[in-house]
């Protein structure tokens, strides 16, 4: 019975000390992958001044054209593709068969009218003519109630005359209308012979004026970047098509707003928003063309050096852009911050960490379950 005992006791505690150095060696492998978790001491470093982005040239003014039905049906083109034009050159016209047949009514108005004043008058010479005659068969009443009669319809037939005339000429002015004349000087740009562009329903202008020989670029600025262009900063500007050839420009506007029909990744996968930019040429390139694709660098005036990290130690989530900053082997913090410019791989970081801080290299750590602390 004894054996029994003692035998019972060596077992358990045989299995007493497996369970406690496996839990040692769980803890050891544990231990060791947090010391191997790679980590990056914050620095500080002036990033290059320079922020590249692609862009389009696109004229300075242009006018587009659709068709309106509610003016008529379109008749025909009156310009070519590529054609040069002044302004109030005509570009393409509709036909109305209702105006015409209204214009035609009223011209018929109009000569009625006419026709009836033509026979008041000949009714008054001849009342005048009896009355000189026979000068005793008609009483004074009787032959001013007949010229008094004749003046009021006179004054009738004055009015429809008027009123014909001016209809006449608000529906000539209608007919004119049919004809769509250009705004503006410039080049023709159609889209297509083809009429049917430029059916009610098409959402195709059926011409397009561009302005000769003045451009503007427009891009997209990543979300990160958007905050450091501001209008008026110098930009240089290479296109493909002249790859031999750097303009001069400038930024003209960045909007407020992003463009959520524009929505990119960054260099770690990330949603970013972007934000239209629009710059313009010191001077006029003769060899730019409307559609080059270009790109365009803009110079960042950065006086002060700032404290970088790598672009891969950040994470973003609903309340902003963090970090794990590594305050002792065992402690590490989420830490918000608000960051910078991006260039060669690194972030600049504006608020939330200081020179000598050490963070971890990758937001995408190991250290799982030290993210909450």
């Amino acid at each position: 019975m004894k054996k029994k005992i003692i035998l019972g006791s060596v077992t358990v505690g045989i299995l007493s000390l497996v369970l406690i150095n496996l839990f040692i060696f769980q803890g050891d492998q544990e231990t060791t992958v947090k010391a191997e978790e790679e980590t990056y001491i914050v620095e500080e470093k002036r990033l290059t001044d320079v922020i590249n982005v692609g862009g389009e040239v696109k004229p300075k003014n242009q006018e587009t054209y659709y068709i309106d039905s509610s003016i008529g049906t379109l008749k025909e083109l009156l310009v070519d593709d590529g054609e040069e034009i002044e302004i109030g050159s005509p570009l393409y016209s509709y036909e109305n068969p209702k105006l015409l047949d209204q214009l035609e009514r009223a011209e018929l108005s109009k000569s009625r009218a006419l026709i009836q004043l033509e026979q008041l008058n000949s009714q008054e010479d001849k009342l005048n003519e009896e009355s000189n005659d026979d000068e005793g068969e008609f009483t004074p009443n009787a032959i001013g109630v007949d010229k008094e009669s004749i003046k009021f319809d006179r004054r009738l037939a004055n009015l429809d005359y008027k009123e014909a005339e001016l209809e006449i000429s608000s529906l000539h002015k209608e007919i004119n209308e049919l004809t769509i004349h250009s705004k503006m000087k410039g080049i023709i740009k159609i889209v297509g012979n083809d009429l049917s562009l430029g059916s009610p329903n098409s959402t195709v202008p059926l011409v397009t004026v561009v302005s000769e020989g003045e451009y503007l670029v427009y891009g997209k600025l990543p979300e990160y970047d958007s905050p450091l262009v501001n209008p008026g900063m110098k930009v240089k500007i290479k296109a493909k098509a002249v790859p031999d050839k750097v303009y001069e420009g400038e930024i003209v506007s960045v909007s407020s707003l992003p463009d959520n029909l524009s929505e990119g990744e960054d260099s770690s996968g990330n949603k970013e928003s972007m934000y239209t930019y629009k710059a313009k040429f010191k001077t006029s390139p003769k060899e730019m063309k409307s559609g080059y694709s270009v790109n365009i660098e803009v110079q960042i005036d950065r006086k002060d050096k700032q404290p970088i990290i790598p672009i891969e130690s950040i994470g973003t989530d609903e309340k902003g852009e963090y970090i794990f900053l590594k305050k002792s082997e065992e402690n590490i913090e989420k830490t918000y911050i608000e960051a910078g410019v991006i260039n060669e791989g690194y972030r600049e970081v504006l608020n939330g960490l200081k020179v000598g801080d050490e963070i971890l290299a990758s937001v995408e750590s190991d250290l799982e379950s030290d993210k909450s602390k």
